[in-house]
């Protein structure tokens, strides 16, 4: 039916209308409202890109329902044209939020807060410094390394006790074993040296350093106190020859004493007195040296001229160049060139003696033996040489006692040279 010339009154039906027959043209601004529409009707087909600007659509006119899911795509939406009143409080889920969609320029400063933030990695932290105005509170540890890869020296902050019972906090390691640490009792252990700077207070500073802490000299007599301190200018405890520097002479030492006062002599009387007596000390000096100090081989010369005092002895013990191998050897030296030398055996009755004088020097005399005798020895010796052994005619009583009183005599003429040689060679 052809309506054209013709005013149509009345209720106008779908059937009498041809498809497309209505356009945009045909409608007035705001004619078609939301009753006059089927519901699903008008579908993303009916509508043109951008034909429906915010001006023909009242307000609240298109709900939920109206639209088909996925049916307003991007291109639909005009810039700036959902604003916040547009959507609804809690519209928006996770679901409708495409993975990265929010990025940096999209989030307020301030924005997110701590109730907001679940888990942080390490991956999500921008290389660089991490400032921190608040306590940082985490139970693990925090360790800088040598390598990241292949750690081996490392320190950290946090429980670690390195295959010990001990819990340290605080540590550093060089894979091997601890070379600083602070335990949970704050005991604190180093290894290697602390070095305190020039110009710094130093230990002079710590709560339990003495008086003397932090001085490089004290004063003798008024800083160094205790009953340990020795006597002024004293030398406790050192060796002689091995750890007393300047020290004079042997010879000098040895007879730097040797006054009338030092050796018990009264200063007030005669000078002839005074030095008998030091004469005496200086006489009395004796030598101890080591064990076969001297071969029997070597000259007078030979002996050194600290070791030429008036009594040297030293040990003899498996040597061959001496009379005896075993036993000792003392030296009398009267002069650098005049001494007696004695060898004495281990059975106490045999010695050997020799002597060098300035006449001689420095070849010693040949040695000789002497035999020493007691009692019981002279006592033996009589009863040999009795009247019978001596070959007498013990019949003829005169003779008899004659030969056994030479005997006698001769006996003891023996027992007195012989004790005679002990006493002088004592």
């Amino acid at each position: 039916m052809s309506l054209a010339g013709n005013k149509v009154t009345g209720e106008l039906q779908r059937i009498n209308l041809a498809d497309l027959a209505v356009n945009a043209q045909k409608l007035e601004d705001l004619a078609v409202e939301a009753g006059k529409l089927a519901p699903s009707s008008v579908t993303a087909t009916k509508i043109a890109n951008l034909a429906v600007g915010t001006a023909a659509i009242a307000n609240a006119a298109i709900t939920n329902a109206k639209i088909g899911n996925l049916a307003v795509d991007t291109a639909q939406i005009a810039n700036a044209a959902i604003d916040s009143a547009k959507i609804a409080n809690l519209a928006v889920g996770t679901a409708a939020v495409q993975d990265a969609a929010i990025v940096n320029a999209k989030i307020n400063n301030l924005a997110v807060t701590d109730a907001k933030i679940q888990d942080v990695t390490a991956a999500k932290i921008t290389t660089g410094t991490l400032l921190a105005t608040e306590t940082i509170t985490r139970e693990g540890v925090i360790r800088a390394v040598d390598d990241i890869n292949t750690p081996t020296v490392q320190t950290g902050i946090g429980p670690a006790t390195f295959g010990t019972a001990t819990t340290y906090l605080m540590w550093a390691y060089n894979g091997t074993d601890r070379t600083f640490s602070v335990d949970e009792l704050g005991n604190v252990s180093v290894t290697g040296s602390i070095t305190i700077a020039a110009g710094s207070t130093g230990v002079a500073n710590l709560s339990d350093a003495g008086t003397l802490a932090g001085k490089n000299s004290a004063d003798w007599d008024t800083e160094v106190a205790g009953t340990g301190k020795p006597a002024d200018d004293a030398t406790v405890g050192a060796v002689w020859g091995s750890n007393i520097s300047g020290q004079p002479a042997a010879s000098v030492l040895e007879n730097s004493f040797n006054t009338a006062s030092s050796v018990g002599a009264d200063p007030s009387g005669s000078a002839s007195d005074a030095e008998a007596a030091a004469k005496d000390y200086t006489d009395a000096v004796v030598k101890k040296l080591a064990t076969n100090a001297y071969a029997g081989t070597v000259d007078a010369d030979g002996y050194a001229t600290g070791d030429k005092v008036p009594s040297l002895i030293f040990e003899l013990f498996g040597t061959s160049s001496w009379p005896e191998s075993y036993g000792g050897v003392v030296t009398h030296w009267y002069a650098a060139e005049r001494a007696t030398q004695i060898c004495f055996g281990t059975s106490g009755d045999v010695e050997y003696t020799r002597e060098v004088h300035p006449g001689s020097y420095p070849n010693w005399s040949s040695w000789k033996k002497k035999e020493v005798y007691n009692s019981s020895d002279v006592n033996s010796l009589l009863t040999l040489n009795g009247p019978a052994q001596a070959g007498a005619d013990v019949t003829d009583y005169a003779a008899a006692a004659a030969t056994a009183q030479q005997n006698a005599d001769d006996a003891q003429t023996l027992l007195r040279v012989t004790r005679t040689s002990v006493s002088s060679n004592d």
